[in-house]
């Protein structure tokens, strides 16, 4: 599935849930990891000093894997945000930020914040599509 299939894929989700009222917690999730895959279709395939890198996934692993450093991928991936795409870094941080609370810390996000999260993600798309 191609990254921009499965953004809109995410995305839709997100739409569907929010409509719920209710599991506020996934709709942070899923607006996060639309943006993930609008981020990459954007992006990659990315030239990054004369080398060309295909996917997000040969960038992480040529660039940080091979070079036995430790970053993670989200970590890597926000960077990359805020080199190439700095109009939305904000929104994405946000996003990435409240995703990792309601999936690992506190999954009772709110309605306030699961709303911010579907803003955000609109504008993260726009600076990807």
């Amino acid at each position: 599935m191609s990254s921009k299939l499965h953004a809109e894929h995410n995305e839709d989700l997100c739409t569907r849930i929010i409509s719920l009222n209710d599991f506020d917690d996934w709709v942070v999730t899923t607006a996060f990891y639309a943006c993930i895959h609008y981020v990459e279709h954007k992006l990659f395939p990315l030239t990054e000093n004369g080398i060309n890198y295909p996917t997000f996934n040969r960038y992480y692993n040529d660039t940080i894997i091979a070079r036995g450093k430790h970053i993670s991928k989200h970590t890597l991936k926000f960077n990359l945000v805020k080199a190439h795409l700095s109009t939305v870094d904000i929104n994405y941080k946000r996003l990435m930020d409240n995703c990792l609370t309601a999936r690992y810390s506190n999954y009772r996000i709110g309605k306030t914040l699961a709303q911010i999260a579907v803003t955000d993600m609109a504008k993260v798309k726009a600076a990807c599509i």
